[in-house]
């Protein structure tokens, strides 16, 4: 018999990893940049839903979890981080008919945020575990990719933009000179699209992140 491993024995495995080659040296950040890239997992508010149109048509979508960012963060100071992200946040949604009509669509939400994380409490300044509150806002691209099946093939795209923000809390754990770990948990708020993205026009959930980053100017840290 197969056992699949649960997405949160990875994660507390992770964490004991992260534990065992944390530096014990202070963490400075003061004057540092670093470049991120972070994965994890993201749940749309109402990520299945099902509705039934007036010509027979029932329409479902469903969230596949995914999502994937690049970064870069400078600390003027050093409970300050400012940081800006891009984002690829995945969804999908089928569209079928009574009449053997289909569409398949692939959806894919693009944040670009301008953010700042607050480091706190300042007795943990002196160590190499971080905890930061962050908040987020900047514009949201939500592009999609349709075929439409019926008795031709017929392929479309659209796209459309929207205003995102993120309020979450997230920590830094210093792993050597020159790598950092970075996790995040919060809340993701998009509003709602001019236009309708595979039958949406809202895509806000809560999202969990871990990543890893490449500090810069070496020289300034421990």
């Amino acid at each position: 018999m197969r056992h699949s491993t649960r997405p949160g024995t990875i994660i507390a495995t992770g964490l004991v990893l992260i534990l065992m080659i944390s530096t014990a040296n202070a963490l400075f950040l003061e004057k540092r940049s670093a470049l991120e890239v972070a994965g994890g997992w993201w749940n749309e508010a109402n990520s299945v839903t099902a509705s039934v149109g007036p010509t027979g048509q029932v329409t479902t979508a469903a969230n596949d979890g995914g999502r994937i960012s690049l970064g870069y963060v400078h600390w003027p100071r050093e409970n300050l981080g400012l940081n800006i992200s891009v984002g690829l946040l995945r969804s999908s949604a089928d569209v079928r008919i009574i009449d053997r009509h289909f569409d398949v669509s692939s959806v894919n939400i693009i944040p670009i945020m301008l953010g700042i994380r607050y480091y706190l409490p300042p007795s943990t300044f002196s160590t190499s575990w971080r905890p930061y509150l962050t908040a987020g806002i900047g514009p949201v691209i939500g592009t999609v990719s349709k075929t439409a099946v019926n008795l031709d093939v017929i392929q479309e795209s659209q796209s459309a933009v929207a205003f995102g923000s993120f309020l979450g809390a997230g920590l830094n754990i210093g792993l050597s000179r020159y790598f950092i770990f970075e996790s995040s948990l919060g809340y993701r708020i998009i509003n709602d699209f001019s236009e309708t993205i595979a039958g949406r026009d809202n895509y806000s959930g809560p999202e969990i992140n871990f990543g890893l980053g490449l500090l810069l100017n070496a020289g300034l840290g421990n």
